[in-house]
C-alpha cells in the first residue's frame, strides 16, 4: 500500500494548522518530514502531555 501521499498530505494539513495557530499537535522541528526510513514514511511530533 502506498502511504507515502497519504502522509505528505497529513503533514501539509499539519503545517497549516500551525500558520492558524489551531491546538492541534505540532510536527517535531527542525527535521524536514515526512521521512522515508526502511522501505516506510515517518513523521516525527511533539509530545503532548496529559
Amino acid at each position: 500500500m502506498d502511504y507515502w501521499s497519504t502522509i505528505e498530505k497529513e503533514v501539509a494539513v499539519a503545517r497549516w494548522l500551525t500558520t492558524q495557530d489551531f491546538p492541534a499537535g505540532r510536527l517535531s522541528p527542525p527535521a524536514e518530514q515526512p521521512l522515508f526510513a526502511a522501505g516506510h514514511p515517518v513523521t516525527f511530533w511533539e509530545f503532548i502531555p496529559r
